[in-house]
């Protein structure tokens, strides 16, 4: 913006009060365009008696006007924040000018625009100002305060019970979140088909895809200011859903941050009660470390000794038909007699350990029992034991965990 009183005094130059020489009218063009300013044109012509160090003058003058441009730096459009400097101001092309954006709490700075559509990220500007006049504006976002929890049913439950999973969103903010998306992949487990409880809003969440790859889904992108959203997903269990299900929801926003939260949940199976008959007996269950092994008691009846086989099973638990969830993946066994002394050990049941009541390999006794295990890291041993009470335990090399089944074959 040029000032009008150096307008004028241009005008002046250009067109003089009639006391002065005459010059033919012309419309006035302000200055700032040097092909139609009609001063310019004047003086590159020669105008009068001036001479070449007073058309330099003019000209340097000219161009001092052209050079100066009004800047306003506007207040936010919103309370989201301040600039320093703001208001109106004329300055001369080249002064050095830093505009700065600070957002006051709850609030983040978004951009610099000015009012040639051009935008700028960072709060602190330094401008180089155009050879026009120009306004700066900055725009704030105000944030959301979302939150997520994830809680379980119950710690764990017996097989054949409902478990389940709660997933809730809140916005402690009066703002809407924006940009809100939610990741909650369900846990799978054999015989496990997640539903969602029939009291949750029937538009808000939706149970996806078929078991073992379902996901819960929320179906909007805005979280309204001081509002929640809750979704509740069961799924009942069999004795094959035995294992511990851990459910893990996320989201993230535009204005309200991330962030996740986790649950767990266990379906325990019971140890089925040992008989007296010994010509096939079984039991699975979650094997642990430490005091939580697997143990399986047996007792040879009779007056005469008993050829059996032992086994303890996990990878194959993990392969169909049974597809079963944290099969232990490389199981141990050992035999104890009645007072407690370990008789027999085995870790894979290609490999015989000789010692106690084995006294030679049984890697071809095994296979032609017609109980040989079908996956290599699982463990067997054969025996022939007298009367007398027994103990199989089952752990995980290296302490690990998982489902495994011990079990006793008659042989004879």
């Amino acid at each position: 913006m040029v000032d009008p009183n150096t307008t004028n005094r241009e005008q002046l130059w250009v067109n003089p009060p009639p006391q002065s020489t005459p010059h033919s009218t012309s419309t006035y063009v302000v200055p700032g365009d040097d092909a139609n300013s009609l001063l310019s044109q004047k003086v590159n012509a020669g105008m009068g008696n001036l001479s070449t160090t007073d058309k330099g003058t003019i000209a340097n003058w000219i161009d001092s006007l052209k050079r100066m441009v009004t800047v306003l730096v506007a207040q936010p459009p919103n309370d989201g924040g301040t600039v320093t400097p703001n208001g109106t101001f004329t300055i001369a092309i080249g002064t050095p000018l830093i505009l700065t954006a600070s957002p006051i709490t709850d609030w983040t700075f978004k951009q610099w625009t000015d009012s040639n559509n051009m935008t700028y990220t960072g709060n602190q500007l330094f401008p180089n100002v155009p050879w026009c006049d120009i306004i700066y504006t900055a725009f704030f976002n105000q944030l959301a305060a979302v939150s997520i929890t994830k809680a379980a049913d119950d710690a764990s439950v017996s097989s054949g019970s409902q478990i389940g999973f709660t997933v809730t969103l809140n916005n402690s903010s009066a703002t809407t979140a924006t940009g809100l998306s939610v990741t909650d992949i369900l846990p799978a487990g054999t015989d496990v088909n997640w539903t969602l409880d029939s009291s949750n809003p029937p538009d808000a969440w939706s149970v996806v895809d078929s078991p073992q790859d379902q996901r819960l889904v929320y179906s909007f992108t805005t979280l309204s200011g001081n509002t929640g959203t809750t979704a509740h997903v069961v799924s009942s269990t069999t004795n094959m859903s035995c294992s511990t299900y851990t459910n893990t929801a996320s989201f993230s926003t535009d204005n309200g941050g991330s962030d996740q939260a986790s649950a767990s949940e266990t379906v325990l199976c019971p140890t089925p009660t040992p008989t007296a008959v010994l010509s096939n007996i079984s039991s699975r269950t979650f094997v642990q470390t430490g005091d939580n092994v697997m143990i399986g008691g047996f007792i040879v009846q009779g007056t005469a000794p008993k050829r059996v086989i032992i086994r303890a099973i996990g990878p194959e638990l993990g392969l169909p038909p049974y597809n079963i969830a944290n099969a232990l993946a490389n199981p141990t066994l050992e035999l104890h007699d009645g007072t407690g002394a370990v008789i027999a050990t085995n870790d894979n049941w290609q490999t015989t350990i000789i010692g106690g009541v084995i006294t030679g390999n049984q890697v071809s006794d095994i296979q032609n029992s017609g109980h040989a295990p079908t996956e290599a890291n699982e463990s067997a041993i054969i025996a022939n034991l007298a009367p007398g009470n027994y103990t199989a335990i089952v752990r995980g090399v290296n302490n690990t965990t998982g489902v495994a089944l011990v079990e006793v074959y008659d042989l004879q």
